[in-house]
């Protein structure tokens, strides 16, 4: 069900000095469709808005003082319940990241005898660890195995004759 949005009717207060700051607020108020109070101060008057502003007399105030204008709606004091602190969820462990699960797996194949990168992304692709085609996780794996630090790149021709 769709939420409808809920507005609070404004009785809207002016505050200026001079006339024509209050009839531009009061313009303003009506091409916004504020609701106007009745009640119109002049700066040294503040005292008087905020003693009929307590007195609910009006829910906001627009004003012009100096060359700014401003809104602001009146609430009455209220005491806030305090925000209490959000409880820690206990976060489950993170997966292995593809770098880890790479450098796993070209340590098992290459346990025994030396392995293609191609051959290592291979059998993850096989195991669904990698996903892609050949190539990009053929590359995916070299370069993680470069980084690593712990595997050596060999030429796949290193000691047979130049064809």
């Amino acid at each position: 069900m769709p939420r409808t949005k809920k507005q609070m009717a404004l009785s809207v207060a002016v505050c200026a000095d001079a006339n024509e700051d209050r009839a531009a607020l009061k313009k303003y108020m009506t091409t916004r469709g504020w609701a106007d109070s009745g009640h119109a101060y002049r700066l040294d008057q503040w005292q008087e808005l905020l003693e009929d502003a307590r007195q609910r007399k009006f829910n906001a105030v627009c004003a012009t003082i100096g060359d700014l204008r401003w809104f602001a709606q009146v609430a009455p004091e209220t005491d806030f319940t305090r925000a209490e602190p959000k409880r820690e969820v206990a976060t489950p462990p993170s997966p292995p990241t593809p770098d880890a699960v790479i450098l796993d797996r070209a340590q098992v194949l290459s346990s025994e005898k030396p392995v293609s990168a191609a051959a290592i992304a291979e059998a993850l692709i096989a195991d669904g660890l990698l996903a892609g085609t050949l190539p990009k996780a053929t590359r995916l794996v070299t370069r993680v195995l470069r980084h690593s630090g712990k595997f050596i790149a060999r030429d796949a021709n290193e000691g047979q004759p130049p064809v």
